[in-house]
């Protein structure tokens, strides 16, 4: 915005932009063409103010904007008119502007009278797309023949519906388009350019005249005609909808060869991994295709996108990826691989088809993220130490063997596995295989994976990657098989110098208000119940960080996982806290587990499991599993 508020009144002469239009009949607006907005507007002043002697600070505005200054001294009234270029007026800001300056003389201020600058920036037709020329119903039907150029004196006149903006001095470009003519060395033909008069205005529609002499070079081919629209500033529209005339003779189609899928030639199968090699549909070489001719090709009902071509000498003439999220789309099965050849915006004819087989059925089902080459329903693993905290392998868990624990079923609640499917889990460099049994199948239960004390401690310590894959024969297609991948873990195998408890187990929590059956009933649920953490463990500290997660399972067995697999629906809650000094002065910190969480078990197990972490790391300490019993108590 300007530093100063400009001065009023007017006195000065208002300035003038030798690049800019006049305004027409109705207007006050000048009009800045698009081709001469530039790096800066050139404004001129016409002629030299009073009391010019002396600086003279002359500061041009943009309504309230301040936009550049100049300083003259002593200026020569010969230099007038006096034409500056001002740079700071964003000439791509569209609108009317109004321009004005003012002089600071050693004898006060003064201000110009202000002049409109129209920045037109909007397309004919508001930016839409034209309606069609529509043709005499002789010429749709017949076509342009030369009988009808003598009967019409050699021209044919189309018109077009008058648009909404419609404005003198707007133009309308039109063309005739042959619809195959590259083979010919035909190109398409400028008709004409008509510049919209006062008595267009007055008719019901615009008349568009084609002289006769456009027909005779295009010879006899079928045409289509279209138009755009440029309006005075130099802003144009996107080109109309085609309106289709014949004339006598139709081009032949050209002979398109079938495309070949070189994957599938050389497996006999477009499986998952060769889905995402990309698959690539082949377009061979072939005559008569021209420069900037346009492939699209079809993997049965999925359309890919066009691919325009540079070389019509090329052998092969093309190489397509098709997107792996497109051969998902168009599914498993016998599809027909095809495309399309166009020139011009018109289909030059289809190729035959070409046969293949897919399968890239997975276990999981469709990779509902099909970009990545992780399959988004499969569960993450867990892996679980002696202690039974997910994820978190202590220096005592390491001397012992821990499970790979991966879920039955995916997020979609679906079952993920089959009869024979081959696991293969990777923790860092050790891999872990399963082959699903008949047993696994009946259970339906997650399955479990043993890890050695000898393979943890050979992946190493610190934050190792846990993921897996599952592997499926495809039946029908002997010696194919699809793979699952899920996505990684992070696990923390942890050294136990500096941790929390010094490399000695933490104390478990307990559940204070527990009866002696090690329930926690009604009465002790009634106002929450606390899970009491002892901070006597080595190297407790201030800022200590506890965490603290409580979930409740169904049955009275002791299921250590967190998210075991019959859990009760609103039973999970977590929560941390930072040592204090207080706490350490007590010895211990309560968590409570509200009576909402423990309602919602009403009658089965539930099990309070906590973290201490410091900046050397993470321990775990034992969980521990307590019954429930609030089948009496109101939510």
């Amino acid at each position: 915005m300007s530093d100063h508020t400009p001065p009023a009144p007017a006195t000065l002469s208002a300035p003038s932009f030798p690049d800019a239009l006049p305004p027409l009949a109705g207007q006050t607006a000048f009009l800045l063409p698009l081709h001469k907005r530039g790096a800066a507007v050139r404004i001129t002043i016409e002629e030299i103010w009073a009391g010019h002697s002396g600086i003279n600070v002359v500061t041009f505005f943009d309504a309230q904007d301040k936009l550049d200054s100049i300083t003259l001294t002593d200026p020569d009234p010969s230099q007038f008119p006096l034409t500056i270029d001002v740079n700071q007026l964003d000439l791509n800001s569209g609108g009317i502007h109004e321009l004005f300056y003012t002089v600071q003389t050693g004898a006060g201020a003064s201000r110009s009278q202000s002049t409109w600058l129209d920045l037109d920036n909007i397309k004919p037709n508001l930016g839409t797309r034209p309606t069609m020329l529509e043709f005499p119903a002789e010429v749709v039907a017949g076509g342009v023949t030369r009988q009808y150029l003598r009967e019409h004196l050699g021209k044919v006149t189309a018109t077009v519906t008058k648009w909404s903006d419609i404005q003198l001095e707007d133009e309308l470009w039109y063309y005739l388009q042959p619809s195959v003519s590259a083979a010919q060395g035909i190109q398409r033909q400028e008709a004409g350019r008509k510049i919209i008069a006062k008595a267009d205005l007055q008719q019901p529609a615009i008349e568009v005249s084609f002289d006769g002499d456009v027909f005779e070079v295009l010879g006899n081919v079928h045409c289509y005609a279209y138009y755009f629209l440029k309006d005075r500033a130099g802003n144009e529209g996107p080109n109309s909808f085609d309106s289709p005339i014949f004339t006598i003779d139709l081009d032949p189609s050209l002979p398109l060869l079938a495309p070949k899928v070189p994957l599938f030639e050389q497996h006999g199968l477009i499986n998952e991994a060769l889905a995402r090699t990309p698959v690539q549909v082949l377009i061979p070489a072939m005559v008569g295709i021209a420069k900037n001719d346009e492939v699209v090709a079809h993997w049965g009902g999925q359309d890919l996108l066009g691919i325009p071509i540079d070389d019509p000498n090329r052998d092969p003439l093309l190489l397509i990826d098709v997107p792996y999220p497109a051969v998902q789309a168009a599914g498993n099965g016998s599809l027909q691989v095809s495309y399309d050849l166009w020139r011009n915006g018109e289909s030059l004819g289809r190729a035959p088809d070409t046969p293949v087989i897919v399968d890239i059925t997975l276990p999981g089902g469709p990779d509902p993220d099909p970009e990545t080459p992780v399959h988004g329903n499969l569960k993450l693993p867990v892996a679980l130490g002696a202690s039974g905290v997910p994820n978190v392998i202590s220096a005592a868990d390491q001397e012992l063997p821990a499970l790979v624990t991966i879920e039955w079923f995916g997020v979609d609640g679906e079952e993920v596995f089959q009869f024979k499917d081959r696991i293969t889990a990777n923790w860092a460099t050790v891999t872990l295989t399963h082959e699903v049994s008949d047993t696994d199948v009946t259970a339906k239960q997650p399955l479990r994976l043993q890890i050695t004390s000898e393979q943890i401690k050979q992946a190493g310590q610190g934050q190792v990657r846990l993921r897996y894959s599952v592997t499926r024969d495809l039946v029908g297609h002997p010696g194919h098989a699809n793979t699952a991948w899920s996505d990684s873990q992070a696990v923390l195998v942890l050294d136990d110098s500096e941790l929390p408890g010094g490399g000695d187990p933490l104390p478990s929590g307990d559940f204070t208000e527990k009866n002696d059956r090690n329930a926690i009933n009604a009465a002790a649920a009634f106002d929450g119940t606390p899970y009491v953490v002892q901070l006597n463990y080595k190297n407790a500290a201030l800022d200590d960080l506890i965490t603290f997660k409580f979930r409740g399972h169904q049955g009275f067995g002791d299921d250590p996982a967190l998210e075991p697999g019959r859990p009760f629906p609103g039973s999970y809650t977590e929560d941390c806290h930072r040592v204090n000094a207080e706490d350490l002065a007590r010895g211990s910190y309560a968590f409570t587990v509200a009576r909402q969480f423990l309602v919602a078990i009403k009658y089965g197990s539930a099990n309070g499991y906590h973290w201490v972490s410091n900046a050397a790391g993470t321990t775990a300490a034992a969980y521990y599993h307590v019954f429930v019993d609030t089948a009496d108590l109101e939510p």
